[in-house]
């Protein structure tokens, strides 16, 4: 009996020093299975990694005409549009980069 008990003690003395991860969830930064916190910035990197580059530049180019010119937002999906475009030049096999007809996004022109 005061093995039992001394048992049963010993085991709530280790789980309340050591909890286990499953009760700290909530301090976790990104949500499970994520990579980041940028839930946009993960898609397009899935997108790129599934040889999908023709999506992700078309997700780029919606979010950078809608975002504001010179703005960190503007910065950030111009660079993912230049990423995307670089990964399906190479996956064309494109050696040079030449001008390919595409019009560059309007808010690339606003002055």
């Amino acid at each position: 009996m005061f093995l039992r008990i001394a048992c049963r003690c010993i085991v709530l003395a280790v789980v309340g020093i050591f909890p286990l991860s499953s009760t700290r969830a909530s301090e976790s930064l990104t949500p499970l299975g994520r990579e980041t916190t940028d839930r946009l910035g993960d898609l397009h990197r899935r997108l790129l990694e599934l040889g999908k580059a023709d999506i992700a530049e078309a997700v780029c180019r919606k979010h950078l005409e809608a975002a504001s010119p010179g703005s960190d937002e503007s910065a950030k999906w111009t660079i993912r549009l230049s990423e995307s475009l670089l990964a399906e030049g190479i996956r064309s096999g494109v050696r040079s980069i030449p001008s390919c007809g595409r019009e560059p996004p309007r808010c690339w022109m606003r002055g």
